[in-house]
C-alpha cells in the first residue's frame, strides 16, 4: 500500500503570538477534521541534556523567554517633519493602530515619551518632529537623547535604531533642510555613536502615480503592461536619483543606508525591505537579543522571527565547548 503525504502550512506569526512569557504554551491548528496540537517550549534542550549541562556547570539558555528578559522590546526613534507619513509607516510595519507621533499632535509629543502599543508590546517608539526652520534647539534635544540612550548599560534600555523620514519631493523640490543636513553630518562624523540611522523616503506610490499619469500615450499603444511598469519604475528611479539620492550622498557615508517605501498594498515589499535593512544594521551594532526583537516586533515578514531566533541559538551554542575526560 502506497503511503500518501500532504504538506500542511503553519503560520510562524500565529505560532509566535501563541507563545507568551510562560515556559510552555500550545499552538492549535485544525486541518480538515484533524486537530493538530503543537507544544511550544522556550527551552531547546531535553531534561537529560539539561542534567548533563548542569553537571558540567554550563549554562546554555538560547530561549525565547531569556531573550525577552534581556531585551523585551525593540527601541526605535523615528524622526521626521509633520505630514511625511511617520504614523502610517509605524502602523503598517508593526501592525498597530493610531501610533502617537508628531504627525498626529504637532508640538505635543516629547522625544522622551515611550509609546508602547497594547496591540504590539514588542517595540517601544520615540518620536521627534524633525528639524523645522529656525528650530535649532530640537537638533540639540535629539543629539542629547541619542547620546543618553545609546550609552545605557543593558540592551533593554539602549536605543537600537533610528528612522530618519523624508517625503519624496516633486522633481525640482528640496529634500534636505538645514537641520537635517546638520544631523546627517553629525552622524557621519561619528558624534552620534553606533546607533544605526536608516533614511526612509516615504510615499513612493505618489511618484509612481505621478509618472504614470504623465506617461506619453505612445507607451500605452506600443508596450504591454509589464513593459509599461518597467518604464515607470526606471523613470521613478531616475527622478529619485536627482531629487533624493544625489543630495543625500553629500551628507551620508556607507553606514547610512536609504530605503524608498510606501504603505499601499501594492508596495508592501518596500516595508519588508525596510525591516531587512534595519535588522542588518541592528545586527552590526547591537546585542543579539536586540536583533531578535527587531524581527519579532515587525509584522510584515513573519519568517524573519524564526530566522533571527535560530541565529541567536547558533551564537549561544558557539560560546560553549564540551570536553570528554
Amino acid at each position: 500500500m502506497k503511503t500518501k503525504h500532504r504538506d500542511i502550512t503553519f503560520n510562524p506569526d500565529d505560532m509566535f503570538r501563541a507563545y507568551s512569557a510562560s515556559e510552555r504554551q500550545e499552538y492549535t491548528k485544525i486541518h480538515k477534521k484533524i486537530n493538530i496540537v503543537i507544544n511550544l517550549s522556550g527551552s531547546t534542550t531535553t531534561e537529560a541534556e539539561q542534567s548533563v549541562l548542569s553537571s558540567q556547570s554550563l549554562e546554555l539558555r538560547p530561549t525565547t523567554s531569556e531573550i525577552f528578559r534581556k531585551c523585551p522590546r525593540f527601541r526605535i526613534l523615528v524622526i521626521g517633519k509633520t505630514e511625511v507619513g511617520k504614523s502610517s509607516v509605524i502602523n503598517h510595519t508593526f501592525g498597530v493602530e493610531n501610533a502617537i507621533t508628531s504627525d498626529d499632535k504637532p508640538g505635543e509629543v516629547s522625544i522622551d515619551h515611550e509609546f508602547i502599543s497594547p496591540q504590539n508590546d514588542k517595540f517601544v517608539l520615540h518620536d521627534s518632529k524633525g528639524f523645522e526652520p529656525r528650530d535649532e534647539d530640537n537638533l540639540k534635544i535629539v543629539e542629547d537623547f541619542i547620546d543618553r540612550w545609546r550609552n545605557m548599560p543593558t540592551p533593554e534600555h539602549q536605543l537600537h535604531a533610528i528612522w530618519l523620514c523624508f517625503e519624496i519631493p516633486r522633481a525640482g523640490g528640496r529634500l534636505l533642510e538645514t537641520g537635517m543636513e546638520e544631523f546627517l553630518t553629525l552622524k557621519n562624523s561619528g558624534k552620534l555613536g553606533n546607533v544605526p540611522v536608516i533614511v526612509v523616503l516615504t510615499k513612493y506610490d505618489m511618484i509612481i502615480g505621478r509618472i504614470e499619469r504623465n506617461l506619453d500615450e505612445t507607451y500605452a499603444n506600443e508596450l504591454n503592461d509589464k513593459a509599461i511598469k518597467e518604464v515607470i519604475k526606471n523613470k521613478a528611479e531616475a527622478e529619485l536619483q536627482n531629487t533624493c539620492i544625489g543630495p543625500l550622498k553629500q551628507f551620508t557615508g556607507p553606514d547610512i543606508p536609504y530605503v524608498t517605501i510606501s504603505t499601499k498594498a501594492d508596495h508592501k515589499q518596500t516595508l519588508v525591505h525596510l525591516i531587512e535593512i534595519t535588522e542588518t544594521c541592528v545586527d552590526r551594532y547591537s546585542a543579539p537579543e536586540a536583533v531578535v526583537m527587531t524581527s519579532i516586533a515587525q509584522r510584515v515578514r513573519p519568517g524573519l522571527k524564526i530566522k533571527a531566533s535560530i541565529e541567536v541559538g547558533k551564537k549561544s551554542l558557539s560560546q560553549f565547548h564540551v570536553h570528554d575526560y
